[in-house]
């Protein structure tokens, strides 16, 4: 083990990082030095922008995959090396793309509510589109929402019958009529 390694692994010990980050950085630093076939010590900002380049554009990394050997090189020079630099500047981190949600359009929204089987169900599926709620927090609904909600009220906590969505007009599914 060389005395730059030993050293890097000692300050990444120091400050409790996880064994896969040691493990993460350790095989990113030594990637860069065996890219330039020299000791990270003799590589300053151009070689590291070089390899960012490489990454990139030649080897077509993700972003993410981008940033860990980012995340790598910042640590070896700034705290095992000690290099007094911009960090921001001389080692860039890529920026990741933001995706876009999927938008239905007004249509495709009224063909969706209209194939939903039971006039309960679909207010429900309305309510949750109007509120913009995610299709995860939809999930949390009973499959029978009538009968769930019969059986955690009381019969005197609703005179009526009637909870929640009932009270806009909907029957509840074991109600005729």
């Amino acid at each position: 083990m060389t005395p730059l390694r030993q050293r890097m692994t000692e300050d990444m010990q120091v400050r409790n990082l996880a064994l896969n980050t040691q493990t993460s950085y350790l095989q990113q630093v030594s990637l860069f030095a065996r890219h330039f076939s020299k000791s990270p010590e003799a590589l300053g900002p151009e070689e590291i922008r070089a390899y960012q380049v490489y990454l990139t554009n030649e080897k077509k990394l993700a972003p993410g995959s981008v940033l860990i050997a980012v995340a790598a090189l910042r640590f070896l020079y700034k705290i095992s090396l000690k290099r007094d630099w911009p960090f921001e500047d001389v080692i860039p981190a890529p920026k990741k793309p933001q995706k876009l949600p999927v938008v239905l359009s007004p249509e495709e929204v009224l063909h969706f509510l209209g194939c939903v089987g039971g006039t309960m169900h679909r207010a429900i599926l309305t309510a949750c589109y109007a509120a913009g709620l995610r299709i995860s927090r939809m999930s949390v609904f009973p499959l029978n929402f009538g009968t769930a909600l019969r059986d955690h009220y009381p019969p005197s906590s609703d005179p009526g019958g009637r909870l929640g969505l009932f009270e806009i007009g909907l029957k509840r599914s074991d109600q005729t009529g």
